[in-house]
This record gives C-alpha cells, sequence and structure tokens, in this order.
C-alpha cells in the first residue's frame, strides 16, 4: 500500500533525472525490486515516500554509470536536492497526479492520442504529423489547446477539492 501511494511520485522525480521513458520504467522497476526486497530496512518512523526516493537515488546513479552516460546533467549534491524537493512535495505531486489522470480521461480520444504521441513516446510535432497525416502546425495548435484544457481542467478540479 505504501508503495502504490508513493510510486507516482517516484517515477516523477526519476522522469526527472533520466531523459528516455523506458529507461525511466527501467529504473523505476528496479527500484520497486529493491524496496520490496529491502522492505524489513524501513523505518516506519519515517516517511515512506523519502525512503523510496532515496533508493530511486541510487538507482538512477546506477543506471547512469552502467548506461555510459559520463555526461551528467545534475551533480550528486544537485540530485540530492532534488531527491528532498521530491519527498517534501510527494502529497502535492501525487494530487496533481491524480488531478491530471482525471483530467486525461475526459479528453477526447483525438486529443488523448497527441498527448500519448508527444509525451509518453516523446515524439516531436513534424513526427507525429506525418503519422496522422496532418501539418505540424496543425498538431503543434492541437497540442497547446489541449495542454490549455488539461490546465483547467486540473486547476478546477483542485478548487472543487480545497472546498
Amino acid at each position: 500500500m505504501l508503495w502504490t501511494q508513493s510510486q507516482p511520485v517516484v517515477m516523477a522525480f526519476i522522469r526527472s533525472m533520466v531523459a528516455h521513458q523506458d529507461d525511466a520504467e527501467d529504473v523505476l522497476q528496479q527500484t520497486a525490486y529493491d524496496i520490496a526486497t529491502h522492505f524489513d530496512d524501513y523505518d516506519a518512523d519515517r516517511p515512506f515516500v523519502a525512503w523510496a526516493i532515496g533508493i530511486a537515488k541510487y538507482k538512477i546513479l546506477a543506471y547512469r554509470r552502467d548506461s555510459g552516460r559520463s555526461r551528467e546533467v545534475f551533480n550528486n549534491a544537485a540530485l540530492d536536492q532534488i531527491a528532498t524537493a521530491y519527498a517534501e512535495q510527494s502529497d502535492q505531486l501525487s494530487e496533481n497526479a491524480r488531478a491530471l489522470d482525471h483530467c486525461l480521461q475526459k479528453l477526447s480520444d483525438k486529443a488523448r492520442t497527441l498527448i500519448e504521441l508527444r509525451y509518453t513516446q516523446g515524439l516531436k510535432p513534424a513526427s507525429i504529423a506525418e503519422q496522422i497525416g496532418t501539418t505540424p502546425s496543425t498538431v503543434s495548435n492541437a497540442l497547446s489547446r489541449t495542454r490549455e484544457s488539461l490546465r483547467t481542467c486540473i486547476r478546477r478540479r483542485h478548487e472543487r477539492e480545497t472546498r
């Protein structure tokens, strides 16, 4: 249950450090495995999400080492600070993730497909346009409208929850 609640925040942290979605998912799986195998080491008096992010941080460092990524975007001190910030903001990040999931479900199939192609598959508007048979500017405009729709939906959902 602790992992299920913390997993979206841990994934957000990993995605902020690992550029490619597939690699980030691999790091997340390695993190989940270590959490499961070392759960007896968890101190229940401390926040679980901070512990999980700490494990993820070491998995990210191992990923960088093993994949030969010598050009690090962040040094270890910066990585520590980012991990701390994610742990401190975990409740807000979880609320945002739930709101985003809710709002994504409200999108049309076409808009959801564009979001999937752009942000999950990492395609640029030109590649998306080629795939769906339109122009890059049409794709860019549709993505812009969709992002604004998601922002509005998320804002409204947060406003309803804070009442």
